[in-house]
């Protein structure tokens, strides 16, 4: 009978998981955060960091106060009211669906791309079936009042960075 050797150090359970680990002496200068038992936090690096982090939500949404004027202006439509013109002739199950559908289509052709113009062309196919962005929350205030929209739309808008974080 051949005994193995375990890779991993015995431990007692009893014993704090990181007792093991002599503690960092703290340092207070200013410009760093002081944690317990790490290294400090450079607060200027971090602070920067966070700001630029703002900026992909700011890209992404800064369109939308003037999307509809922006697509008259530039002939898209001759009336801004023109633009839901799908969703409020066939209706929004079928927009959402075909959006949906075109997503999904278009995200495995994104994983099956076998060059840099294939993938470009998935993410530029994946943007024009991606009109569910503004078709789902008029979707929202259709189906709310004024007697739940304070408890829908704040429980509503945490699906996106939900979404961000399981894609």
């Amino acid at each position: 009978m051949s005994t193995t050797r375990s890779l991993l150090p015995r431990s007692n359970e009893g014993e704090p998981l990181l007792s093991g680990i002599e503690e960092i002496p703290r340092r207070d200068p200013e410009d760093q955060v002081i944690t317990d038992n790490g290294t400090p936090l450079p607060k200027a690096q971090f602070t920067i960091l966070c700001i630029l982090r703002i900026l992909d939500p700011m890209a992404f949404s800064q369109i939308f106060p003037y999307i509809n004027q922006l697509i008259e202006d530039l002939g898209v439509a001759k009336d801004a009211s023109d633009i839901g013109y799908y969703s409020d002739t066939i209706g929004r199950r079928p927009v959402i669906l075909t959006g949906i559908a075109g997503l999904a289509v278009s995200t495995a052709a994104f994983g099956l791309s076998p060059s840099f113009y294939s993938v470009l062309l998935t993410r530029a196919f994946a943007g024009l079936f991606s009109g569910n962005v503004a078709v789902i929350p008029t979707v929202l205030c259709e189906i709310t009042d004024t007697t739940n929209q304070a408890f829908a739309f704040p429980l509503f808008g945490i699906w996106w960075p939900i979404g961000a974080i399981v894609g």
